[in-house]
């Protein structure tokens, strides 16, 4: 059903972008701290970035896992596509899983973006203490689990 009022509907066009939930050999899962300016303060996230022009999403989380972690992998799973905000956003979010990542010798990381490396039970009190407060990858997080590719003991 179409709302037929008068009031203006505001919609924001912006680029679709990927986050990474990945797994290390050791089985730590990587995360990144930045400073949020919207939020006045640090986040803990997954690693994410929007896609670039002639980007695949598969090529955008490789390039975004690498820049902001020093990280690869040989094999990325994509777990889904989302919607992140049907009223307001036209964009989608591409979530990734990414096993036995391995550290490069990449230099290049992005600045202002730091690298947390925690072990799995660290990970979960995270999540159980609402550390990690970005919704999206939350979504991530719980399509992994779901699907059983993150196992949380």
């Amino acid at each position: 059903m179409l709302d037929d009022s008068d009031s203006p509907y505001y919609c924001l066009n912006l680029h679709d972008y990927v986050t990474i939930l990945a797994i290390t050999e050791n089985n730590e899962v990587l995360l990144v701290s930045q400073y949020r300016p919207a939020l006045e303060r640090m986040s803990l996230e997954l690693p994410s970035g929007h896609i670039e022009s002639g980007e695949s999403p598969e090529q955008a989380a490789r390039r975004e896992l690498l820049e902001e972690t020093g990280y690869e992998t040989n094999e990325i799973i994509l777990l889904n596509s989302f919607d992140p905000n049907t009223g307001r956003q036209s964009n989608k979010l591409w979530g990734f899983f990414a096993e036995n990542v391995k550290k490069t010798e990449n230099q290049n990381r992005e600045k202002n973006v730091d690298l947390v490396v925690c072990k799995l039970n660290e990970f979960l009190d995270l999540l159980k203490n609402g550390k990690l407060i970005h919704s999206l990858d939350l979504s991530v997080i719980l399509l992994a689990l779901i699907k059983n590719k993150l196992i949380l003991k």
